[in-house]
């Protein structure tokens, strides 16, 4: 599951934090070589004290596979970046970056298959 950490993002109200939540989910999960669904999507918003100086930066942390590739990895960057300036137009600089972890560093997961979204 991607993890999204938007930092630098400035304060906003619920209802819009949920909104740009939702779409960052959706618009990962329209890149059908991620093989995700909204729901497989995790997104952070942070605010620092005093902010980046009118800047956005977004590091989504994913799992290594095959069909990631460069190109799709440069299409979820692109696709994420869209979302983040719709959100924040004002914003002077938006960067983001791909983190992809590899299995072979260590990985565990726990699925509890009575647990719903």
């Amino acid at each position: 599951m991607p993890l999204i950490e938007v930092l630098g993002a400035s304060r906003m109200w619920r209802w819009r934090r949920r909104k740009f939540k939702t779409a960052m989910r959706e618009a990962v999960a329209s890149i059908p070589k991620m093989q995700l669904t909204p729901s497989q999507v995790s997104v952070l918003t942070f605010r620092e004290a005093g902010g980046f100086d009118g800047e956005i930066h977004v590091r989504c942390t994913f799992n290594e596979k095959e069909e990631r590739t460069p190109e799709v990895r440069d299409i979820l960057a692109q696709k994420i970046a869209e979302v983040t300036e719709k959100f924040f137009h004002k914003t002077r600089l938006i960067e983001v970056w791909g983190n992809p972890c590899s299995k072979d560093n260590g990985f565990y997961s726990i699925t509890n298959e009575k647990w719903e979204c």
